[in-house]
């Protein structure tokens, strides 16, 4: 899940750079400008998760995190790439990561239940559990340093929080 982390600070940076109306290499954001917003989040999904085994998972994260934030039938417009947008891009895209990440983690012991219902009611809760720790980590980190979107940043933010997350998880379950 290495490049799930790392793509947390590739996605981070590139939303920024869009959002300043900075070149990204390998992503011609201007292509997708009054495309819709579904458009571009399919082409930056594709940048940000690569040839990488975890592309899909990647790619889920990327648009699901986009299509919270912004309405996927109206166009694309860099100027919607506000710092509010993109905090809450980041936030369902770490969630969604994060998730993964833990559930990556658990292995085998999710196949092992026999109670489909149960495993269903287990991952809704973490994927709760993870949202509401990123929600209130990375808003406090906002405030606290502004959006800092560096590669760096979010791959040691991300790795803190699945550490958390998981902690967390297994004290629920005690």
């Amino acid at each position: 899940m290495g490049r799930v982390i790392s793509s947390g600070g590739s996605f981070g940076e590139t939303l920024k750079n869009i959002a300043d109306g900075n070149d990204v290499e390998g992503l011609d954001a201007s292509r997708y400008t009054g495309k819709t917003v579904d458009q571009f989040a399919q082409a930056i999904a594709e940048h940000v998760g690569g040839d990488s085994p975890d592309a899909d998972i990647i790619c889920v994260a990327v648009q699901e995190a986009i299509e919270q934030a912004l309405d996927l039938d109206t166009d694309f417009d860099p100027s919607s790439l506000t710092d509010d947008n993109i905090a809450q891009i980041m936030i369902e895209y770490l969630s969604q990561s994060i998730f993964q990440i833990v559930v990556n983690d658990a292995g085998n012991s999710w196949s092992r239940s026999k109670d489909v219902v149960n495993t269903a009611r287990c991952e809704a809760e973490i994927l709760d559990l993870t949202r509401e720790h990123v929600e209130q980590s990375f808003a406090a980190q906002v405030q606290q340093t502004g959006i800092n979107l560096g590669s760096e940043a979010v791959e040691k933010y991300m790795r803190t929080a699945a550490q958390h997350v998981w902690e967390t998880w297994e004290r629920y379950d005690d």
